[in-house]
């Protein structure tokens, strides 16, 4: 009986073994896949946010200018509202990428942590992620409250993970 036991114990904790190796694996295979892509996507951010923030100045500017009489309101109409669409649109593409973007960041933390990888992020690059995404909806360059809230704690999540 006690020999049985011991058996079927046995055959747990190979079959643990066994899942363990093949969840180490299939990580590594992740996270390989997250370092290769991880650069495109943030260089795709940097451009949203660039853009983004070229638009409301001139956006800006092209009030102003309006207010004191230097443009006519009716000739800058279809650039303003031109300008308007396209920065709506890019907003909306920069918010769901760097929620995605955010995410996966989170994952790769947590499983490299798992399995014992050493980090590739630090707590002080993960606090100015955390800056950059107060100071981008302050600026308008995140434009939903919920983006901004889904951002700051995923970044949070980061950070107490890194913390921890």
């Amino acid at each position: 009986m006690a020999t049985m036991a011991l058996e079927e114990i046995k055959n747990i904790f190979d079959g643990a073994d066994k899942a363990w190796e093949e969840y180490v694996s299939t990580t590594k295979q992740a996270l390989l896949q997250w370092e290769k892509t991880r650069p495109a996507l943030l260089e795709k951010i940097a451009v949203l946010k660039t853009r983004i923030s070229s638009n409301l100045s001139e956006l800006e500017e092209i009030q102003l200018k309006v207010e004191l009489g230097l443009l006519e309101e009716e000739k800058s109409q279809k650039k303003f509202d031109e300008l308007s669409s396209e920065t709506v649109t890019m907003v909306h593409e920069l918010e769901n990428l760097w929620v995605a973007y955010e995410h996966a960041s989170l994952k790769s933390i947590q499983h490299m942590k798992r399995i014992g990888i050493p980090l590739d992020t630090s707590l002080e690059e993960t606090k100015k992620k955390l800056e950059e995404i107060e100071n981008s909806f302050r600026d308008g360059i995140i434009s939903s409250k919920e983006v901004y809230e889904e951002l700051r704690k995923t970044v949070e999540e980061q950070i107490r993970i890194l913390t921890g």
